[in-house]
C-alpha cells in the first residue's frame, strides 16, 4: 500500500513539473507574438505618421 501511495506522489509531481512546463512555455509563445505584434502596429504607425506628414507638406 505504502508503494503505490509513493508512485502516485511521484506520478502528481512529475504531472505538476510538465503542467509548470507547458505554463511557462505558453507564456513565452504569448510574450513573443505580443512583441511581434506590437512591432507591427509601430511599423504601421510610422508609415502612417510619414503619410500624414507628406500631405501636410502638399498643403504648404
Amino acid at each position: 500500500m505504502q508503494a503505490a501511495l509513493e508512485l502516485k506522489t511521484q506520478a502528481e509531481a512529475r504531472k505538476a513539473e510538465a503542467e509548470a512546463q507547458i505554463s511557462e512555455a505558453t507564456a513565452k509563445r504569448v510574450e513573443e507574438h505580443e512583441e511581434a505584434a506590437l512591432s507591427r502596429i509601430e511599423f504601421i504607425d510610422d508609415i502612417s505618421e510619414g503619410e500624414h506628414d507628406a500631405s501636410h507638406s502638399e498643403e504648404d
